[in-house]
């Protein structure tokens, strides 16, 4: 089992804090949520976003602009791409295809209000498990056209065993029939 499961919120240094709330809330559709005596965050799924300014927290030497973030979302990139254009965001770069964490993501690239990167991806597994479907689907019927050919083998089998018991039989009535005609000739 691995020590990290899972990511439960990351911290994003900006130059306003209500223009990021905002930003993620309106173009990102994240909840806008407060904690801890005032500090601000969104939340998407099971996760957070915290916003902080320059100097705010001592342990953190983080800059403006220096998050990079991949996310997932549930949409058609396209979707994803005409929502962002609604809102006047520009797009930088994509879509592409990149390499996410569980496997191939077609992604666009841009920039929220303080240059963070901002990546948003759609997971392409579901392409794969089409493909592993279609492959599955060709296998039993390649399986069932090789059961049906086994069927056909058996069936001409029984056909000629069927057929070799009628001359068998034939045979045999026909030595009778000589027999008999022996027998009728000597008596």
């Amino acid at each position: 089992m691995f020590m990290i499961s899972h990511i439960d919120h990351l911290v994003l240094t900006v130059a306003d804090i209500d223009r990021a709330v905002d930003f993620y809330e309106k173009v990102l559709q994240m909840e806008a949520i407060s904690f801890a005596e005032g500090r601000r965050a969104v939340r998407f799924g099971k996760q957070k976003i915290n916003f902080q300014t320059l100097g705010q927290e001592l342990r953190n030497h983080a800059m403006e602009g220096s998050g990079d973030l991949c996310l997932i979302s549930n949409w058609a990139l396209d979707e994803v791409i005409a929502h962002l254009q609604q809102h006047e965001v520009t797009i930088i770069e994509g879509p592409v295809e990149k390499s996410g964490a569980t496997g191939p993501i077609q992604s666009v690239y841009f920039n929220d209000p303080d240059n963070n990167l901002i990546e948003i991806s759609v997971l392409q597994h579901v392409d794969e498990e089409l493909i592993e479907d279609a492959q599955s689907d060709t296998v039993a019927k390649d399986e069932t056209e090789e059961a049906q050919q086994e069927v056909k083998k058996a069936t001409k089998r029984e056909a000629k065993k069927e057929v070799k018991k009628e001359a068998n039989k034939e045979s045999e009535n026909d030595t009778k029939d000589q027999a008999d005609i022996k027998e009728d000739e000597k008596g």
